[in-house]
């Protein structure tokens, strides 16, 4: 997964990466995981991948971003008008 990630942080050169999920809340998986990203290249610290501090609201922000997604993108911004 870190190489992968390293790959992708090539080709895209973003200005920071967020890492995601409940498995970066394991501090032994935390670490050996930016240990190995080190190892690609030592730039790759604490303060280019930084670790989402909304990793307890995943049961809500998955929903929400569905929801979002159905009435802002999918619809064009418009709700749907029914017929009485």
């Amino acid at each position: 997964m870190a190489r992968v990630l390293s790959n992708a942080i090539t080709l895209l050169a973003p200005d920071a990466v967020v890492l995601y999920g409940q498995v970066f809340d394991l501090p032994h998986v935390k670490d050996r995981f930016l240990a190995h990203c080190k190892s690609y290249d030592p730039n790759y610290d604490e303060s280019y991948l930084t670790i989402s501090s909304l990793s307890d609201r995943i049961d809500y922000i998955g929903p929400l971003a569905v929801v979002a997604n159905e009435l802002f993108f999918s619809n064009g911004g418009m709700l749907e008008q029914r017929n009485p």
